[in-house]
């Protein structure tokens, strides 16, 4: 279409960078002509505009092989990629004909499976009421001709996991039949009875895209850097649903391989996007509304645009084809308008800084190098210190600090977890000394001490890894630390970009890259700035301090630590009752009282604790010793990591703050709490063992079909003997987890099983065993049922009689509180009965593979009835296995997440002391 309007287009060539002329006169292209694939030759092309529509991977790596050489970028150029949450799974060698295998030009021949048609045929829309984050699109794919013999070799070895029973010798004859190549297109083979699945959803966006050229690769390359982007709980509800598209389909299940098999958490993407996003400035966006790039100083490239799927600042969750196009031809169309008269507005001035110290001393290295090289260093005399005391906004949480430039290594490197484990970091004293600038590098807690000087400098064309511009450098004195040096950029008032050099300016090796700043959080606290705090604040009353607070511990380093919990009551006979949670393990009373200055809380130690009022939601407190002899000579200073003399005393302690938890009281179960929310390896599954007995009653139904007809079976069973018209009956099962996260998150907390089932009396025999059929029997953990919204226990048991004769069992335990509130017994009586009662239906399955009740059961869990139960309850409780690791720490947080899941949905339903205005809110 773009060559019948007149438009030249050139195919083997490879666009390198760009760069741009003096004067606005355009842009050269620099790039490489492939003449084959040894033979190469460069060429340069002058343009007046230039459109990048070469994706978002290839034209963000345009972009930024340009900057390297001296293109001014927006900060936010490289960042923003997204993978449009794609996903991908198969329902391998199903039940059903797909007709997935593709012809490329050809025609099928007779007998032959069917043409595929286009490559998307089906497409499937979850959730379009839900909000926008929680939908899902599910397309099908078929197989290209060229990769269909290679795919049945993979998927016949890869085999997948089994959904359904009964199929197995179907299966077996359609992967021979794969085998055979010369029945490439047969259509009964397993591949063309196969599902490809895409999924879309809505991932968080937040990949980072990087170009380097190292030594051992001078083309270059291009890094996406995005944090447990795997462990994003909707790629796990995602592998969850296609797992059921493969059940529905009878079909064996193989999850995306790089995210499952390999055992990676790494993600394929159809739809690469983002890395220019789209904004509104150049600290919110690479590009503005229009396509046009933005410069380092908040201006636009004239005449250099990107018009694709990069400016996208975030995933869509459905094909972005119409999308892209929409906005591309918009970018189109307004230069068009520019072209005939009608000029572009004026770049957007940000009206506040976008670039926040409090976030970006939390940034990775290379996010960190994106502004080191984007942005200008202010002037040197700006980055001297003003010394003072620290200024605390309360309002904002944030603090002021002249004293000193508080350092923060980068985001995932080594230094950053070093430096929380041992309590410490690095901070920075600049002054100036008649005509020097003078410095001191030193650790938080005062230490190590190094004396350095600085000048500014000026770089005329690229040295080393640096790039022409102006810059801070900083040289280190002492013989000892001699062969570093820093070089330094003040991008605001209360932020500096540093780096790390090994080696003699200008020609070191660069080791890392750093930020500095003298505003941060009351996250970031130091123990002088909350020794400034606690002096400031006030003891506080009864009534302020009731509820549970978060304790956070308080050194020189980076971040406050989370430490405990403490929870205050005020009774009615007027007494304030305290307990602590110490790291979620232990508990305990501690005993209050009131003093002068502060509150004051005392325990089992020589230690106790001494809190002041900052806020209304916000205490200061230190737990302190009782006088001791001189400590200072044990801890070398003021400070040791959370260890700190309390100036002007011989008292030692840790320094801490306390925050609303946002609790009405300690969680319950506090082993378990620190569990739910770990994200285990993927892969890590679990067993466990259930017995259930009690009576079958054949040729029964209840009076009325779901919970009120099933509890009518309690009435059948008398207190004594056995009931009237029922036979003895049981199973025993094994539930098998496939994957813990998946099991927790999901929303059908879902479980394969297999075992046994025993009658005394079924069918016309008498004390009959059979087995639980593994493929095909279902178990659905603390289920929501969407029709009641209360959650549900579900048993799904598929079994055959010795006469071949296909029966099912279908089980309930219903989760729903009755019971009225403030009655814990009651509550606890309650929960234990619904968890141990199964209420059954048992279904014989017609020919034409319908099912016909034959009769119900109630089953019960047996636990401290006698001996036997108790053993019993023993034998549950032995039985959990982890499976998928041989770590002794995973298979631990393994148990502990499925209890604390447990635990959560008990409290959550079951809590006897919610008030009322809880219940209801929540019901």
């Amino acid at each position: 279409m773009a060559a019948a309007k007149g438009a030249d287009i050139f195919t083997q060539i490879k666009v390198e960078w760009l760069e741009k002329l003096p004067g606005g006169a355009g842009w050269r292209i620099h790039g490489q002509r492939y003449q084959n694939a040894l033979k190469r030759e460069s060429f340069k092309i002058e343009a007046r505009n230039v459109f990048l529509s070469a994706g978002s991977i290839n034209s963000t790596e345009i972009l930024l092989r340009s900057e390297m050489h001296g293109l001014k970028l927006s900060p936010a150029a490289g960042t923003g990629f997204t993978g449009n949450g794609d996903f991908f799974g198969l329902a391998y060698n199903g039940d059903f004909q797909t007709d997935v295998l593709g012809y490329g030009q050809r025609t099928p021949a007779a007998g032959a499976s069917n043409a595929p048609g286009p490559s998307i045929v089906g497409i499937v829309r979850y959730d379009q009421s839900a909000p926008v984050r929680d939908r899902i699109t599910i397309e099908d794919f078929s197989f290209p001709s060229a990769y269909i013999a290679g795919a049945k070799a993979l998927f016949a070895a890869a085999r997948g996991e089994d959904t359904v029973a009964g199929n197995e010798d179907a299966q077996k004859r359609r992967v021979l039949t794969d085998f055979d190549l010369t029945r490439l297109y047969e259509a009964g083979g397993a591949l063309n009875h196969t599902m490809l699945y895409l999924v879309m959803g809505q991932d968080d966006a937040r990949g980072t895209m990087n170009f380097d050229a190292p030594w051992f690769e001078p083309d270059g390359r291009m890094t996406i850097e995005w944090d447990q982007v795997g462990q994003q709980v909707i790629f796990t509800r995602m592998n969850e649903e296609l797992r059921r598209h493969a059940r529905a389909l009878a079909a064996n299940f193989i999850s995306n391989p790089t995210w499952r098999v390999l055992q990676t958490g790494h993600l394929i993407t159809a739809h690469p996007l983002g890395g220019m996003p789209m904004g509104e400035d150049y600290m919110h966006g690479a590009v503005d509304e229009f396509g046009r790039v933005f410069a380092s100083d908040g201006s636009v490239h004239d005449g250099l645009f990107v018009a694709d799927g990069s400016v996208l600042p975030s995933a869509l969750g459905v094909n972005p084809f119409l999308t892209i196009s929409a906005l591309t031809e918009r970018i189109a169309e307004r230069k068009i308008q520019e072209m005939r008269g009608k000029a572009y507005p004026k770049p957007v001035t940000a009206a506040i800084p976008a670039l926040d110290p409090l976030e970006v001393i939390h940034r990775s290295e290379g996010e960190l190098e994106k502004l080191f090289r984007r942005l200008p260093t202010l002037p040197i005399e700006r980055i001297v210190n003003g010394g003072g005391a620290p200024k605390i906004d309360i309002a904002s949480r944030t603090i002021s600090n002249d004293a000193y430039w508080k350092g923060f290594f980068p985001k995932g490197h080594i230094l950053n977890a070093m430096s929380s484990a041992i309590f410490t970091g690095f901070k920075k004293t600049f002054g100036k000394l008649g005509n020097r600038y003078t410095g001191i590098t030193s650790d938080t807690d005062g230490r190590i001490t190094a004396h350095n000087s600085l000048e500014e400098i000026t770089v005329d064309r690229k040295t080393g890894t640096l790039e022409p511009g102006r810059y801070i450098l900083l040289k280190y004195l002492e013989p000892q630390w001699a062969g570093f040096y820093d070089i330094l950029k003040q991008v605001s008032e209360d932020l500096v970009i540093g780096r790390v050099y090994l080696g003699e300016y200008p020609n070191g090796i660069r080791m890392f890259t750093f930020a500095m700043s003298r505003r941060h959080g009351f996250a970031e606290m130091t123990v002088d700035e909350h020794t400034a705090l606690f002096s400031g604040a006030s003891a506080p009353s009864k009534q302020e301090l009731e509820g549970v607070w978060q304790m956070d511990v308080v050194s020189n380093n980076n971040r406050l630590a989370r430490a405990a919990l403490l929870a205050f009551q005020n009774q009615p006979d007027g007494r304030l009752e305290a307990r602590y949670q110490l790291m979620g393990i232990m508990e305990g009373l501690v005993i209050p009282s009131f003093v002068q200055q502060h509150f004051q809380l005392n325990d089992f130690t020589p230690f106790h604790d001494e809190i002041r009022k900052v806020s209304d939601t916000l205490l200061a407190g230190r737990y302190v010793s009782d006088p001791l002899p001189d400590f200072s000579s044990f801890l070398n200073g003021p400070s040791l990591g959370i260890l700190h003399q309390v100036p002007g005393t011989n008292q030692v302690g840790t320094y801490y703050t306390l925050s609303p938890a946002g609790k009405s009281a300690l969680p319950t179960g506090p082993l378990l709490r620190p569990f739910l929310d770990v994200r285990l390896p993927d892969g890590v599954g679990m067993t466990f063992d259930e017995t259930m007995t009690g009576w079958y009653f054949e040729g029964a139904s209840t009076p009325a079909p779901g919970r009120q007809g099933d509890l009518a079976m309690a009435e059948r069973i008398p207190p004594v003997g056995g009931p009237a018209g029922g036979s003895e009956a049981s199973f025993t099962v094994r539930m098998m987890v496939r994957d813990v996260n998946e099991f927790v998150d999901g929303a059908a907390h879902e479980a394969g099983l297999k075992g046994t089932i025993r009658f005394a009396r079924f069918e016309g025999r008498d004390n009959v065993t059979y087995a639980v059929e593994e493929r095909g029997s279902l178990f659905h953990y603390l289920r929501v049922n969407a029709a009641t919204g209360e959650a549900e226990m579900r048993y799904h048991l598929e079994f055959r009689s010795n006469e071949g004769a296909a029966y099912v069992l279908e089980g309930r335990k219903y989760m729903e509180k009755g019971g009225g509130l403030g009655d814990p017994a009651g509550a606890i009586r309650e929960l234990l009965n619904d968890y141990t009662t199964l209420y059954c239906h048992l279904y014989r399955r017609q020919g034409d593979g319908t099912l016909k009740e034959t009769g119900i059961a109630y089953l019960k869990f047996r636990t401290f009835e006698d001996l036997h139960a108790i053993g019993n309850l023993a034998g549950f409780l032995g039985s959990f296995q982890i499976t998928g690791t041989s770590d002794p720490l995973i298979q631990l947080q393994a148990r502990m997440r499925f209890l604390a899941f447990t635990g959560q949905f008990a409290q959550r339903e079951y809590d006897p002391l919610a008030p009322p205005i809880f219940a209801a809110v929540g019901r």
